[in-house]
């Protein structure tokens, strides 16, 4: 039987996760979650239990408008971010005029 010699860590180096936080608006609320899943310590990153526990957690404290945001990039423009952001209104006030939920659930 071969015995693997290296460990697999969970949240492997990959930045994706704090490269949204860096690139796009209104992610601040995940800060310390992504934080600790990418810390250099492995010992410091939490289970997936934890991960998923403290994410229903904040999602469950946000706001319905918060949840119903839209998302722009930090270095756009105005130009650019404004008509998005109407877009994102407009398509907020159909979900609600139609009891949509803003995070569907199972």
């Amino acid at each position: 039987m071969k015995v693997c010699a290296f460990r697999l860590r969970p949240f492997t180096v990959d930045t994706r996760p704090t490269e949204l936080l860096q690139k796009y608006d209104g992610f601040e609320f995940m800060q310390e979650l992504v934080d600790e899943m990418t810390s250099d310590d492995p010992a410091r990153r939490p289970t997936i239990e934890v991960v998923v526990d403290r994410f229903a957690r904040i999602r469950a404290s946000l706001c319905t408008g918060k949840l119903r945001s839209a998302i722009t990039r930090k270095d756009d423009p105005v130009s650019v971010t404004a008509p998005q952001r109407a877009r994102q209104l407009i398509r907020t006030l159909m979900y609600i005029v139609q009891r949509k939920a803003a995070i569907p659930l199972p």
